[in-house]
């Protein structure tokens, strides 16, 4: 149980518990494993300080765990197998971009969907986007445009 100091805490199901849900981050789990209900496990962390910073330490070590995956996942990858005619004829490695961006939007604000823009230079009238001439005549239009009659009856 890393993140506890030997001895800090008295063998029982709390030792269960703690060490269940520190590698698991589940309150249920963890309680099933010591053998106490869910309700059990709350009331103690509510009425007992000391119990409530191992669990809160726990909860720290497992979110760190799910953290190091999340980061092997996305940047590392993972080697899925090729199949041919039924057998494996090689791999193939691969990564998760969406977890790569939960990732970024965790570390880098800019990243994230409610980040403030702020636009540069002291004109007030709107921005208006630029797309290249080969880009669909659609992204030209002005702002105030009626949008294009769709494709579909």
């Amino acid at each position: 149980m890393s993140g506890r100091a030997a001895g800090a805490m008295p063998s029982s199901w709390r030792e269960t518990f703690l060490a269940a849900f520190e590698t698991s981050a589940n309150v249920s789990a963890a309680a099933r494993r010591a053998g106490v209900g869910r309700a059990t496990a709350y009331r103690h962390r509510a009425a007992d300080p000391e119990f409530r910073a191992a669990w809160d330490e726990a909860l720290e070590v497992a979110a760190d765990a799910l953290e190091a995956e999340v980061r092997r996942r996305a940047v590392d990858g993972w080697d899925e197998p090729v199949y041919h005619a039924g057998e494996i004829c090689g791999y193939i490695r691969k990564y998760d971009d969406r977890l790569l961006m939960f990732l970024m939007r965790a570390l880098r604000p800019e990243f994230r969907d409610n980040a403030p823009v702020r636009p540069t230079g002291d004109r007030p009238e709107p921005v208006r986007i630029e797309y290249p001439t080969d880009w669909p005549a659609i992204a030209n239009l002005p702002l105030d445009s009626p949008p294009p009659p769709s494709p579909l009856p």
